[in-house]
This record gives C-alpha cells, structure tokens and sequence, in this order.
C-alpha cells in the first residue's frame, strides 16, 4: 500500500489548526481584555480570528491520509480508516491555486466520509501543472485523462 497523501497531513490537520487557533485565541484574549486597547481592535481582531479559523479549518482539517494499492484507496482521518474501491471514483480534482495543491476525489456512493475527500499529495516543487497522482487516480479508475474530464456524478464512463 503507497501513501499517496503527504506525510505532513497530521501536522496540518490537527497541530496547524490547533496552533494557528490557539495563538490567535491569545492575542484575541489579549486585546480584548486590556483596559487601554482601542474600540476598533476589539472587534478587528475576534472577527479576524474566527474568519481564520474558520479557513485554516476548512483547508487543513478535513484533509485525510490516503494510501492506495491500484485498486483500492485507503482513507483515513487518524481515528477511521475506510477502504473505498477505485472504480467507485467518479473524479479527481486538484486546486493550483492553494500551496498545499489539495486534491479532492469524488465517489460515484457516499461513504463514511461523505461523497468526496480531501487530500494533499506528498509536496513538490513541481510549479504548474497537476501531481502525477491524479492521472494514475483517474487512470486506474478507468476515467478519460485530464483534470476537466471528470463525468457528471453517478455518471461513469462504460
């Protein structure tokens, strides 16, 4: 089984979030109770902190650890570990435009995890371009290649 996720998944999924939340809290807290700080920090600040979190959390803590053997995906959030067949995939999908380059898969059948997962691919300095990982997704899968090749969901190819 080959971990197709990166190694750095339990590091953003649960110490980033927790760090990045957690030092936010405490300048938050600070501010908001120092007798000489300004109006417009105290409400600046909270609301700037729960946007964050609310981000940082929405792009590292649903990220899952993925291993994959050709035919079967492993998915795991580090409490649950699910296996998912690989024909189930109806799409692979990667985002260029965030650092981390997530990758979501969608399935044809909900499963325990919902009917799509999150998951970042081991980092690269590869620029442009998608990671490697999704055409051999979608390729053992037996999806047409490419990132806009994807069928309508329950919609597989024959």
């Amino acid at each position: 089984m080959e971990l197709i996720s990166s190694r750095l998944t339990f590091f953003y999924k649960y110490v980033f979030t927790t760090l990045w939340s957690g030092i936010f809290a405490s300048a938050t807290a600070t501010i908001i109770l120092s007798p000489t700080a300004p109006v417009a920090p105290r409400i600046i600040i909270p609301a700037t902190w729960i946007v964050g979190s609310v981000l940082v959390w929405w792009a590292c803590g649903r990220v899952k650890r993925v291993s994959f053997d050709g035919t079967t995906l492993n998915i795991s959030n580090y409490v649950t570990e699910i296996a998912v067949p690989v024909r189930e995939v109806s799409s692979v999908k990667q985002s260029l435009w965030i650092n981390t380059r997530p990758m979501t898969v969608s399935f044809v059948n909900g499963t325990p995890f919902g009917r799509s997962i999150v998951f970042m691919p081991p980092l690269s300095f590869r620029q442009f371009g998608e990671d490697p990982i999704a055409e051999r997704l979608r390729i053992a899968a037996g999806l047409s290649p490419g990132p806009t090749s994807a069928p309508e969901p329950g919609n597989k190819p024959s």
